[in-house]
């Protein structure tokens, strides 16, 4: 089944039907409701993939609702229930939250697969947006981050400050950890992973290179991009996950409000001298943002992609009694393990510090957003680190976190490794 056999008259998948997802998940609605979140992420992920005819009863049982592959279908309704209970609060959503969209999203009774209809002319579409120009948090109220270029999480901003929901508020303990990682007053700039930089090289079956992204992703000349890169890059839209979204809102709360100045960018906006005196937060693998590919070289915890393999962090030196990766059970929708890992170091000249959070899923994104928002983050960290005074050293450590149907309980370290000391918490 084509993309555009599913997206009615739009013909094809774009960017406002990645943003119209996003804004439906964060609304009131369904923030109320885990299973619906998990469903409706779930079809519209395989839809955006091009995976329509993997959209069925049996793929929903096993990944959305934790059922065993081939469960009898006759005797356990759950997908089908759900699924009447789905299209219910999407009416409900479409009446009130997202009157105003001008595309509507609905699941045909019969089928799981979503499709994305313009709203009848009638109605009304006014779509009143955040301006998408890049602003400062300062620029606004503190808790609040508006990203340029980068529809999807406009439409996060959007249902944020609508009231579709807000970081923790700050506390003494987060602002530790915030100012114990990074330069006072420094400029921190959170980047966001490419989604569709990674699914060219899922379709790929490879890793692109950082060059390669800057060539045809970012050629200032408009250089012809030649060779398997042809056809894929000039429908590449500027998008970013809801995981990286809703994360990097999380994140902004982790520093006291107005002391350090945070920006945050897309991918392609980055440039190589920027690392080199800004600090930094990286969010996804090598195959999201490629940014992450600069700092691998000095790490052992990595995203690994080795055929054969569920989700993993690979572990290049294991110690005795580790594995050489750690592998995702069941991971998705279902019950099992997901992981995700972090590393903190310094920037390209060392002149500030950069936290990679790389995961095998939304869902380890998610963990490990969640370890850092503790309360107890500092302690923990310090206790791992066997560093209970002093400036916390460069690091990197392995986060596990069980999953139960889509719900991801709090992450917990699974090893670590100090990747060198630092002299001082400030430097020049």
């Amino acid at each position: 089944m084509t993309n555009s056999a599913v997206t009615g008259e739009s013909g094809s998948i774009t960017s406002d039907h990645h943003a119209l997802m996003v804004s439906i998940l964060a609304s009131a609605s369904f923030r109320r409701s885990e299973r619906h979140r998990a469903f409706l992420s779930f079809i519209c992920e395989r839809l955006f993939e091009g995976r329509a005819e993997e959209i069925n009863e049996s793929e929903i049982g096993v990944h959305v609702f934790g059922r065993a592959p081939g469960f009898n279908r006759s005797e356990d309704a759950i997908v089908r229930v759900e699924a009447r209970q789905l299209r219910k609060r999407l009416e409900s959503y479409f009446s009130s939250e997202g009157r105003h969209e001008p595309v509507i999203l609905r699941i045909p009774s019969g089928s799981y697969v979503p499709v994305f209809e313009p709203r009848p002319f009638d109605a009304e579409v006014s779509r009143d947006r955040p301006s998408l120009s890049a602003t400062p948090v300062e620029k606004l109220n503190h808790k609040w981050l508006v990203i340029g270029g980068v529809a999807v999480v406009a439409s996060v901003v959007f249902a944020l400050m609508s009231g579709g929901g807000s970081p923790k508020s700050t506390n003494f303990q987060t602002t530790a950890l915030w100012a114990e990682l990074f330069q006072p007053a420094q400029n921190t700039q959170i980047v966001l992973g490419d989604a569709c930089f990674h699914q060219v090289q899922t379709e790929l079956g490879r890793t692109l290179r950082v060059e390669e992204y800057l060539h045809a992703f970012r050629t200032p000349d408009r250089r012809p991009i030649q060779g398997e890169l042809k056809q894929s890059v000039p429908q590449c839209t500027e998008t970013t996950s809801f995981g990286d979204a809703t994360l990097a809102v999380s994140l902004s709360g982790l520093r006291a409000p107005g002391s350090y100045p945070l920006s945050v960018k897309f991918a392609r906006d980055v440039q190589m001298r920027d690392l080199k005196q800004d600090n930094f937060i990286l969010l996804g693998g090598p195959r999201s943002n490629p940014w992450v590919q600069v700092f691998e070289p000095r790490l052992n915890f990595v995203r690994g992609f080795e055929e054969g393999l569920q989700p993993h962090i690979r572990n290049k030196v294991p110690r005795v009694g580790e594995p050489p990766a750690f592998i995702d059970k069941d991971a998705g929708y279902s019950s099992g393990d997901v992981h995700a890992a972090m590393a903190f170091v310094p920037n390209l000249e060392r002149r500030g510090g950069v936290l990679l959070l790389v995961g095998t899923s939304m869902s380890s994104m998610e963990a490990a957003g969640e370890f850092l928002s503790r309360p107890t983050a500092l302690v923990e960290l310090r206790s791992v680190l066997n560093r209970h005074e002093g400036p916390l050293p460069y690091f990197e450590l392995v986060l596990r976190a069980s999953q139960v149907a889509g719900v991801t309980r709090p992450a917990a370290v699974v090893t670590a490794r100090i990747l060198g000391e630092r002299a001082s918490k400030r430097r020049d």
